[in-house]
């Protein structure tokens, strides 16, 4: 099996809002509000506004945040991409698949089997030799939605990415150290825009298909995960946006949704409801995770805001000024929580950190 590659790689890819436009022109048709998409990430608002000018850009981590949000606005976990509509629960029943499975190599021949199955189509295989394994997809008959072949090029390169995360979750992140390269169909020439170099693989461009290569002692690799970690659709799409953004791993899941919080209250996203939409799941379901480890989502909320509030006074912020960026109504409110965490008001921990040792 000849995987020859290319080595040079481009560094944190974006993605172009005008290699996009398909995806926009759905959003309009299905009357999906723009402003409040990008609103839920903490985007510019007019992100999509002359789309064909170079500057405007959207991360690839955001990008995928975006498919998220589209997801749950069009009930189609495709977002419409396919001719073929894909029901809410679609990607359960492919985890499923996943998690019944007892090794990688079963579970990528049975992922294989149900997304052929789905699309109606023999658009993705398995090729094994004495030292490799390559999950395949070939996308030239896939009924896309769109006729956009640069569009094409992005939409298969993403799934390709969710299934590396999906085989990554199922294998406690060890399929990633047998991770050997990646095919595209994309042409050499549009390598900067290739979300598969996020992998930091060596990369073969201009293919007849796309590949994933693992070395072939992946397929042995035991499936860790079972029906009792109820893993989410919005858990994939969180290990790709980890992958592809290079964040480092936390110690334990419930540390991991920590991190996840805190990033968005650093970007004044403070409402349980906005924080779950950009978390790409519902508000009912953050209750339950953060539950399933003894927390709630006011308590994250207030410890963050109490470490923010401490770390801003110790710097010579003043109270009404430390109440105003944490995004308290007023000074008052802020007075009040600070002192039911501490015992003492904001004026009373700036004089105690004054006085002398």
């Amino acid at each position: 099996m000849d995987i020859q590659v290319y080595s040079h790689l481009p560094e944190n890819p974006a993605v172009p809002v005008s290699e996009i436009t398909p995806l926009l022109a759905l959003l309009a048709k299905a009357g999906i509000p723009f402003e409040k998409l990008l609103g839920a990430l903490s985007l510019p608002s007019d992100l999509f506004d002359q789309p064909q000018r170079p500057s405007k850009q959207l991360t690839l981590g955001d990008y995928l945040r975006l498919l998220g949000q589209i997801s749950r606005f069009m009930q189609d976990e495709a977002c419409q991409l396919s001719s073929r509509a894909v029901l809410p629960g679609t990607l359960s029943f492919l985890l499923d698949t996943i998690i019944a499975s007892h090794t990688l190599g079963e579970a990528m021949h049975q992922l294989s089997r149900s997304t052929n199955i789905l699309y109606g189509g023999e658009f993705n295989q398995i090729q094994e030799d004495d030292q490799h394994v390559a999950y395949i997809v070939d996308d030239q008959k896939f009924p896309f939605s769109f006729e956009s072949e640069r569009y094409h090029y992005l939409t298969t390169e993403c799934a390709l990415l969710y299934t590396n995360a999906m085989f990554s979750l199922a294998t406690n992140r060890r399929s990633e150290q047998l991770l050997l390269a990646s095919w595209t169909r994309r042409p050499d020439t549009m390598r900067e825009c290739d979300p598969l170099s996020t992998l930091g693989k060596p990369m073969r461009y201009g293919c007849s298909s796309y590949r994933l290569y693992y070395h072939r002692e992946a397929l042995a690799l035991p499936i860790t995960l079972t029906a009792a970690d109820q893993l989410l659709p919005a858990d994939i799409t969180q290990r790709t946006i980890a992958i592809t953004e290079h964040q480092p791993d936390k110690a334990t899941p419930g540390e991991n949704l920590i991190a996840q919080l805190e990033s968005a209250f650093e970007q004044q996203i403070t409402e349980q409801k906005a924080v779950a939409q950009r978390l790409n799941m519902s508000t009912a379901t953050l209750k339950r995770r953060l539950l399933t480890h003894g927390l709630t989502f006011r308590h994250c909320r207030e410890q963050f805001q109490d470490r923010q509030a401490k770390a801003l006074l110790a710097k010579g912020s003043s109270p009404s000024d430390v109440a105003e960026h944490l995004g308290f109504s007023d000074s008052r409110s802020f007075y009040r929580a600070f002192k039911s965490q501490n015992g003492i008001t904001p004026r009373a921990y700036i004089d105690q950190r004054l006085k002398p040792s």
